[in-house]
């Protein structure tokens, strides 16, 4: 694939999507038809909120591909990759290469793949658990407006390092076969359920992983994925008490924190429902613990750890 070469940009960007990775050293914001990748000082976030500085990255997504509509980075030992979704249901993988310049700066990205396995929006991208990989590879997790959910597997090259620190994993450089499907969440059959809007992911130990996903015209739904025998089950539902339930626009898995139980936050309309869960999970005892008023939409959210 060929490479996006960077450099400063004059005109601002608006953006509508935005994604900071792990550490806050970077974020990457588009409009749709451009994604800008900026350094930042995570220091500055609790006074005055992120200074963006140093070198900016711009990438130009293809015309035939669609507007982007979700992003995440990929964090952790596989260095700066960004995901990027789009509304023609494809999903761009980028990749800073090994031994771009560190600290907050970045200056180049390589479009390393394309994921094309559906035509639906693609509503949702995040970060899958490293304990339900197959390969040690990196994870990525991606709803979509048809109601199903694809978790992405790619598989990887030799480990790099820098000074005796490990400093990311190489993608392989043939495009076909770097990702493949690991596994698909198939939407349960509701009346009037419509797309996946969004999901979370708990933070997983053990052989079980669990997912909680948002749909149109529907409550959240409950999975878990058996890491043993490579099966997803539908466990449950979070069903408010009187019943009533609008379209979820965003979910959060709250950090344990050493609490005996869960902490859900879902997103509908103007409100924010705190939901406990606990218990296993076939057996999960589920309630809301608070329910958050606001005076406007609520659209995104987001776990403090």
């Amino acid at each position: 694939m060929s490479s996006v070469v960077t450099s400063s940009i004059d005109a601002p960007i608006l953006g509508s999507v935005v994604a900071y990775n792990d550490n806050s050293t970077k974020v990457a914001v588009s409009d749709g038809v451009r994604v800008v990748v900026r350094g930042c000082r995570p220091e500055d976030a609790a006074t005055q909120g992120h200074k963006e500085e140093g070198d900016v990255s711009s990438i130009v997504v293809e015309p035939n591909v669609g507007v982007v509509t979700a992003m995440c980075w990929m964090g952790g030992m596989f260095g700066n990759v960004l995901c990027c979704g789009t509304d023609g249901g494809v999903v761009m993988v980028y990749a800073e290469p090994p031994g771009a310049p560190g600290g907050c700066a970045a200056r180049e990205y390589v479009l390393r793949c394309m994921l094309r396995y559906s035509t639906s929006t693609v509503t949702c991208v995040r970060r899958a658990p490293q304990s339900i990989s197959n390969n040690g590879g990196p994870m990525v997790t991606v709803s979509y407006g048809d109601g199903s959910i694809r978790i992405f597997e790619g598989l990887v090259g030799k480990m790099h390092s820098r000074g005796g620190a490990q400093t990311g994993i190489e993608f392989l450089d043939s495009v076909d076969g770097v990702w493949e499907v690991h596994s698909v969440v198939s939407p349960i059959e509701k009346p009037d359920m419509g797309g996946c809007i969004c999901f979370d992911w708990k933070a997983c130990e053990g052989e079980t992983a669990v997912l909680v996903a948002g749909y149109e015209g529907c409550c959240p739904q409950i999975y878990s994925y058996d890491v043993k025998h490579f099966t997803w089950t539908h466990r449950d539902e979070l069903t408010p008490s009187d019943g009533a339930m609008s379209t979820v626009s965003d979910i959060a898995w709250a950090p344990q924190l050493g609490r005996p139980y869960d902490i859900v936050a879902v997103a509908c309309g103007t409100c924010v429902n705190l939901w406990s869960i606990s218990g296993p999970v076939d057996e999960l005892d589920m309630h809301v613990i608070a329910t958050l008023e606001h005076d406007a939409h609520v659209w995104q959210e987001s776990g403090s750890y």
